[in-house]
């Protein structure tokens, strides 16, 4: 997978997972950071800032997640040691933070990524064509 494609899944990720209150401190200050990064060095570029935090308000949209792309395309982001650096740790934390609670599994493609399984069950999985399957509650969205 490509910095662009890392960076743009970690921040999905973030914004499904680390913004939810039932998560781990560890994956929030994960995102927390990442978002940081991105925002204090290319937030005035273009419209990064408000591509991020439409992705944080419906981050299984696939236009979304495009217009965040394209926004970050017209930045050095992907060159950016420290934020793929930041986007790999964010997804690695959401690895652990679902091994805590037994087997799980964290795979990703382009905008792809899953987390899931444990002894709850919970899986999140979001696709690069932005459908979401949720946390695996009663209130999972799912889209076909």
């Amino acid at each position: 997978m490509d910095p662009l494609h890392v960076i743009v899944t970690a921040v999905v990720t973030g914004a499904a997972l680390g913004l939810k209150s039932t998560t781990e401190q560890a994956l929030q200050d994960a995102y927390a950071g990442l978002k940081k990064l991105i925002l204090d060095r290319y937030g005035d570029r273009g419209d990064v800032a408000s591509a991020l935090e439409s992705v944080e308000g419906k981050p299984e949209s696939e236009g979304r997640q495009a217009v965040l792309e394209e926004e970050l395309e017209q930045t050095a982001v992907a060159e950016d040691e420290e934020i793929l650096g930041a986007a790999q740790a964010l997804l690695e934390t959401a690895h652990v933070w679902r091994a805590e609670a037994g087997p799980s599994q964290v795979t990703a493609s382009d905008r792809s990524v899953a987390v899931g399984g444990g002894a709850e069950g919970n899986v999140i999985t979001i696709h690069g064509d932005g459908n979401v399957v949720g946390d695996g509650s009663e209130s999972d969205v799912r889209k076909s």
